[in-house]
């Protein structure tokens, strides 16, 4: 009985132990997912960064609605005027050589503080400040109409 007692304690232990070298390893890799989230978020707060994620989405999405490059769309295309370069993220094409210019960019500093508010109060604040940012945005963008649209 001894004998069988000691086999079952060596396999517990070998058990044991191989558990907690998952659990190391788990605990290292939660570690490792932690510090790489930790980059993620900085990399969007850097505005070339954040702008060319959102330059991907806006393909994928269109791309998703079964829209294809050159044919019903143009991405980066640049225009040039007498006094100015633009260069819109999208320019979907419509019939009747009509277009619809898209900027995928947008001011996300409000939002994301409103989402972070400790109380309703400076939610609601963020919430509007948000709302201003997008209207003067908004105005930023008319303001460079190129007589295209």
């Amino acid at each position: 009985m001894n004998t069988k007692i000691e086999e079952i304690e060596k396999v517990r232990q070998t058990a044991y132990g191989s558990i907690t070298e998952q659990l190391k390893s788990i605990s290292a890799t939660e570690a490792q997912l932690r510090l790489e989230t930790g980059n993620l978020v900085k990399a969007l707060r850097t505005p070339h960064i954040r702008g060319a994620w959102g330059e991907l989405h806006l393909r994928r999405t269109v791309e998703l609605a079964g829209m294809t490059e050159h044919c019903d769309f143009e991405q980066q295309e640049s225009t040039t005027t007498d006094e100015r370069r633009f260069r819109p993220d999208l320019i979907v094409k419509l019939p009747g050589n009509r277009q619809i210019i898209v900027d995928a960019k947008a001011p996300l500093m409000a939002i994301s503080k409103a989402l972070k508010a400790p109380d309703e109060a400076t939610r609601a604040l963020k919430l509007r400040e948000h709302g201003q940012q997008v209207r003067k945005h908004i105005q930023s963008l008319n303001s460079k109409a190129t007589g295209a649209v």
